[in-house]
């Protein structure tokens, strides 16, 4: 296959922004699509390769997987190898065991499961994941092994029924992934079904002959070219995280791929920007570029007590190119040689490293991340006890509601019945109220509402569209159903929401996402903008719209005449509490007693939320404010996010166990249920 310079250029307009958005640079807010203009490469690349050898009776699956190996191994090897070294000697016993998940993930090429299981791509602890990444190269190994059966198969039939299945696959999985953005966004984002349709968008590129786009005019060629480098800009540098991805809007920075591939050449301006020498030689080294900028960035997050400035990202950068280069010129170079390294060596080196480090993967997980590194009198400063969903129970379809699923938690045999809901913050409250319900000899269930992403019914994240007026609409005939189901079986309804970012945003009330202590603790999370119906019907980020669909939701909760639990805005810390303990003892080999922030800072960040959560004067609602047992009780003027060594929270925003016991006392303080279980009580789900 002739080597075009234009495509090395294009991995560099793919490979840069995708950089700068994991440093943080705003001006990239949708430089994530780097990485599907990289699945188009690879997908045309690939499928020319093969072709050229299929036509040439060439083609040997041993070959092609010895030259993945050679191109993909060598120089991720090393930066695994240096990155578990590094998280060793830098990370905590919880985030250690963590990361042996990742490098187990990565070396079975499942990385992009590892990394759905553990968080989500935009969330704010994806910032110090070292190996998260690696969930693109898993989705590529994942499509290799099994693109080039399909080919062999399908060219037994010719050139028109390849077409035709590729067309095929490619229309199926597109529709996959827009259909399951509505449903699990980060299954979408994560998953090869969802996925695979850039690769085969590559792939169908490459069955148009060199010879019949010859035929094209050159201005076709030139106007083509353009279009397509303009519409990778653009989704560069107007996507965002609230774009819904990779649906229907990929096709912007794919097709523009596509556009570019095909159309490109010596003689089109954009083949000749596209091939200049710095273009070429950034995307010569892109893979290793791409391998070790999360790495530095995420060690360097992670040892930083406090939010990294800019200049230390552009530092940040600047090692990371520079490790490229030595990996590209010293490990992928001379690997890729045939004359230094036989097939059966390089294939022997695949299995003895995956071995290793799937060894080392296990090992440190099944020891819980090696915790007699440190001293055990700090053990609940880095890894405070906290109970969420899957230690206590599990989420099970409702006896016929299709609509909703439960989590039975506390006394299961009561006839005493308490719903929980909300979002994350509701499934931290889990464990502590699963220790004063069975005290109390009541059933908790922990209620997830299908079509109900935002947690506020009413409301939508991402984009003013039409899809999030039909999610709304679902999601309020789930909550009526909801509704019915409290008023026939429920005693009691809890509702934890993290509500001041769930509104953003408001204009001049609510004008941050992510919080900031104003003392160095800033949280590393995208913002996400959220909207609510207006009077007229039509999405806005209005504060009154906003304001009356929060009446109307705690309304309509007090409508069922149950007894009903407003858990107010829990006080946020900006820093990751018990990293921020693991840290300062990296640096001092101390941990500071107590932790806090600004009293003042909360009241007036939370203000809007805290006034619509009391505009409903019904009798039956319970406000449980946070903020009156962390906040100037224990010093005045000061937020406890940490007492005697003890977190509170086992991250920024969320209770720990210890936090949440407070609320779970106040909340069954108010229940007066019978002190005898019941043993005919309903079960409300499927066992």
């Amino acid at each position: 296959m002739q080597y075009r310079k234009e495509i090395d250029g294009l991995r560099a307009l793919a490979i840069v922004p995708v950089i700068f958005f994991h440093a943080d640079f705003t001006l990239f807010t949708g430089g994530f699509v780097g990485v599907d203009v990289f699945f188009v490469i690879s997908g045309f690349l690939i499928t020319s390769l093969l072709l050229e050898e299929h036509g040439n009776k060439h083609f040997s699956f041993l070959n092609f997987y010895e030259r993945r190996a050679r191109r993909i191994l060598p120089a991720l090897f090393l930066m695994l190898l240096v990155s578990a070294a590094l998280a060793y000697r830098l990370l905590s016993p919880w985030d250690l065991s963590d990361f042996a998940k990742s490098l187990l993930g990565a070396n079975l090429f499942i990385a992009n499961i590892a990394a759905y299981q553990q968080s989500g791509y935009f969330d704010a602890s994806s910032a110090i994941k070292p190996l998260l990444h690696i969930w693109s190269l898993s989705i590529e190994e994942q499509y290799y092994f099994i693109l080039p059966i399909l080919l062999v198969v399908l060219l037994r039939w010719g050139a028109r029924v390849l077409t035709l299945g590729l067309g095929i696959l490619f229309a199926a999985s597109l529709f996959a992934a827009e259909r399951k953005l509505s449903q699990d966004s980060s299954a979408a984002f994560y998953f090869i079904y969802s996925r695979a349709w850039e690769m085969l968008l590559g792939s169908i590129c490459a069955l148009f002959s060199l010879k019949q786009l010859h035929k094209v005019s050159d201005w076709l060629h030139q106007t083509a070219a353009f279009a397509g480098v303009v519409m990778i800009v653009f989704a560069i540098l107007t996507f965002t995280q609230d774009t819904p991805f990779p649906g229907l809007f990929a096709l912007m920075p794919t097709l523009g791929t596509a556009l570019v591939l095909l159309f490109a050449r010596s003689t089109t301006l954009v083949g000749r920007w596209l091939a200049n020498p710095l273009f070429v030689g950034i995307g010569l080294i892109s893979y290793s570029a791409y391998l070790w900028h999360q790495p530095v960035f995420a060690f360097y997050r992670y040892q930083s007590l406090n939010h990294p400035t800019q200049n230390a990202m552009l530092i940040c950068m600047a090692l990371s190119f520079l490790l490229a280069y030595l990996s590209w010129a010293f490990v992928e170079k001379p690997f890729r040689d045939k004359k230094r390294f036989t097939q059966k060596q390089v294939f022997m080196s695949a299995l003895v490293g995956i071995f290793a480090f799937c060894s080392v993967a296990i090992i440190t997980h099944q020891t819980k991340g090696f915790p007699n590194r440190f001293p055990a009198k700090y053990a609940n400063a880095f890894d405070p006890p906290k109970v969420k969903e899957g230690k206590i129970c599990h989420f099970t379809p409702l006896n016929s509601q299709s609509n909703m699923d439960g989590c039975e938690f506390g006394d299961i045999s009561s006839s005493w019945v308490v719903f929980l809901i909300g979002d994350s913050h509701a499934s931290s409250l889990i464990g502590a109220l699963d220790e004063e319900f069975q005290r109390l000899h009541i059933k908790g269930v922990r209620i997830r509402l299908q079509d109900c992403p935002h947690s506020i019914p009413g409301m939508a994240s991402g984009q003013v569209s039409q899809k999030n007026q039909q999610q709304i609409d679902a999601c309020l005939e789930n909550f009526s159903a909801f509704l019915k189901l409290t008023q026939s079986i429920a005693n009691a309804v809890v509702v934890s929401v993290r509500w001041t970012p769930k509104l953003y945003p408001i204009p001049h009330v609510i004008d941050t996402f992510a919080y900031d202590n104003g003392e160095g603790g800033v949280e590393y999370k995208d913002p996400a903008s959220n909207y609510a119906r207006s009077k007229t019907g039509e999405l806005t980020i209005d504060g009154e719209a906003k304001r009356q669909t929060i009446i109307r939701f705690t309304q309509a909760l007090a409508n069922s005449n149950k007894q009903i639990f407003l858990v107010h805005a829990v006080p946020e810390v900006g820093w990751d509490v018990p990293r921020f303990n693991f840290t300062n003892y990296m640096h001092s080999e101390k941990v500071s007693a107590s932790i806090s922030t600004s009293h003042e800072r909360f009241v007036q960040r939370h203000a809007f939320i805290s006034e619509a959560l009391q505009a409903s004067p019904a009798s039956n609602v319970v406000h449980i404010k946070p903020e009156e047992f962390f906040c100037s009780t224990y010093e005045k003027g000061r937020c406890m996010a940490q007492i005697n060594y003890q977190p509170l929270y086992y991250d920024s925003n969320h209770l720990a166990t210890e936090g949440a016991r407070p609320l779970a006392h106040a909340i069954g303080a108010y229940l007066q249920p019978s002190s005898v279980p019941n043993s005919n009580a309903p079960k409300l789900t499927a066992h």
